[in-house]
Order: structure tokens, then sequence, then C-alpha cells
């Protein structure tokens, strides 16, 4: 449903009666439209790479959101793809029994509900810290039988540079960035900033980092 501002006023008595008529419709396909989500956000933490927009058409969608939209749906009539955890799902915070038996059951897994789930976020807010993991990717620009520089890719943006210790750098001080803002937005303080880094053939280099802080109150 959408409400457009502008020179048209809304019609009020229009959008009750159409919630009167179609509300418990409306309500189960915020509740899966929710679900989903959840979900979603579930599989890109646990694999570590982000999901591709969803299209309008699905058929214009990439390979990863093609894979997720028919383990929901199975629209496509010649190929099916199916998704589970291979790990139980344990739900913490007062809404966990409201929304994740069905995210368990998109997930094909088994969820656990501890004693005094629905408090153990506000336990945790206290206790607890913050942690943030992301990757970057440093690698060569081959053209041809040559190599003309380096990419260095972080959170799907990508640079050009033409030596790979300039790439490598660049990808570190990005990667320290991008993990200090989100572990801000997450309500981090005294953030503390961990990394890995493996080298692959002559030019690739991978960096897994880390930021941990505890949350602000």
């Amino acid at each position: 449903m959408i409400l457009g501002l502008g020179s048209d006023l809304v019609d009020i008595r229009r959008i009750e009666k159409v919630l009167a008529r179609h509300g418990d419709r409306f309500i189960q396909r915020i509740f899966t439209q929710m679900t989903q989500r959840i979900a979603s956000e579930i599989i890109q933490f646990l694999s570590g790479r982000s999901l591709s927009d969803n299209e309008f058409n699905h058929k214009n969608n990439r390979l990863d959101r093609w894979i997720f939209t028919e383990h929901l749906g199975g629209l496509d009539p010649y190929l099916g793809a199916s998704l589970f955890m291979k790990i139980p799902l344990v739900g913490i915070g007062a809404p966990a029994r409201a929304f994740l038996p069905q995210v368990a059951e998109i997930l094909k897994t088994h969820l656990i509900l501890p004693d005094h789930y629905e408090v153990a976020n506000a336990v945790g807010t206290v206790v607890g810290k913050v942690l943030v993991h992301q990757e970057a990717d440093v690698f060569p620009c081959i053209e041809g039988a040559s190599v003309t520089g380096y990419f260095a890719r972080v959170n799907s943006q990508q640079v050009k540079f033409e030596l790979f210790e300039q790439a490598a750098n660049y990808a570190r001080q990005a990667l320290v960035r991008l993990l200090k803002d989100e572990a801000a937005s997450a309500g981090a303080g005294d953030v503390e900033i961990t990394s890995d880094e493996k080298r692959g053939w002559d030019g690739m280099l991978t960096i897994s980092a880390w930021a941990t802080g505890k949350p602000g109150i």
C-alpha cells in the first residue's frame, strides 16, 4: 500500500475500508516480508556475503538472489534450489517467539528459545560486545597476458591501482573505516580492530577483519 503525499489528499476513510476488508491479508504479507528479511540477514551474516538486489522481474535476478527467492517460493518451472542452516537457531528478545519459528522453518533448522529469552537482549546490552566482520580482496587486473594493475575491493566498491602494495594498503585502510562506521552504528564504543591476511596466487590477497566494542549505554 502506497500513500502519496503531495497535492492530493489521502482519503483516510477509503484506507480504513480497505484495511477492514483486507486487514488480515495485509498483516500476513507484512509478517511474511519480515520473516524473510530476517532469514536473508542470517544467510548474509553466516556466509559473509551480501545478497544482490531483488529485481522486479525475478528472472533478472543475479544467481545469489535467484537461489534465495527460489528457496522461498519455487518460481522457476525447471530448476529448484534449497538452503538450510547446519546449526540450530537460538532466539532471544521479546519478539523471538512471534517471528523466529517461521524463520527457522525457512532455514530448515531447529529453534531454541532459552529460559528468560524475553529479557536476554537487555542483559546482553549490559554485558555483551558488539562484533562486526568484513572482508576485502586484492587481485590483479589481467589484460591479455599482462598484469596492468591491481584491484582493491571493499564492500562491493572496487578501485584500481598501479602497484599491489598500493591496492593492499587502500584495502586495509578502507576496511578499518568501514568496520568502525558499522560498529559505531551498532552502538559500540572504544572499538578495537583485529585482522588476518591470506595470500593466494601472485597478486591475490584476502583480508578478514573484525571490530569489537562494548555497547554504549
